[in-house]
Parts: structure tokens; C-alpha cells; sequence
């Protein structure tokens, strides 16, 4: 079946903390596995506990925290996609 009219403008990767042997090896295979066929957005989200307690106020992280580094990020990647439009 499927959506004829899908378009897939990328890989997002969110969660993402630099610090740890598992995110980088994650982003190493996804690059091995996807290569060029796939784009991989340069903007990752970054992991925040932050993200946890927007959602305990009802709210989205750009909402409850607007200068934290996930909410900037996801400023950027929306730009990025709506730029792509």
C-alpha cells in the first residue's frame, strides 16, 4: 500500500548527546547504512530532561524554555524545512 504522495525530506536525529559513545556510534551507522541516499540533517536535537517537564506543564520545550539548546535546535530544523518547501 503505502502513500504515493510521501515525501521523506530526511533523518532527524533527536536525543542526541555528544558525550556518549552510543550517539556517535549511532550517527557513524546511519551515515554507513544511508550514505548519500538519504539526507541526514546536520541540526540534531539534543537529549534535555527539560523536554520531560514541558510535557508535565502542558507545553511543547520552545514554550517552557525557549532558550534551551533543544528548543533553538528545533527552531533551526523547522527553518531548515520550511526553507526546503
Amino acid at each position: 500500500m503505502g502513500n504515493p504522495d510521501l515525501v521523506i525530506e530526511g533523518i532527524l536525529i533527536t536525543m542526541d548527546n555528544d558525550r556518549t559513545n552510543v550517539s556517535k556510534t549511532g550517527k557513524d551507522i546511519l551515515t554507513n547504512i544511508f550514505g548519500e541516499a538519504v539526507h541526514i540533517f546536520g541540526t540534531a536535537i539534543p537529549y534535555t530532561t527539560r523536554i520531560k517537564d514541558a510535557n508535565y506543564q502542558y507545553k511543547n520545550i520552545c514554550e517552557y524554555m525557549p532558550d534551551n539548546p533543544a528548543s533553538i535546535a528545533y527552531e533551526i530544523i523547522t527553518k531548515e524545512l520550511i526553507s526546503n518547501e
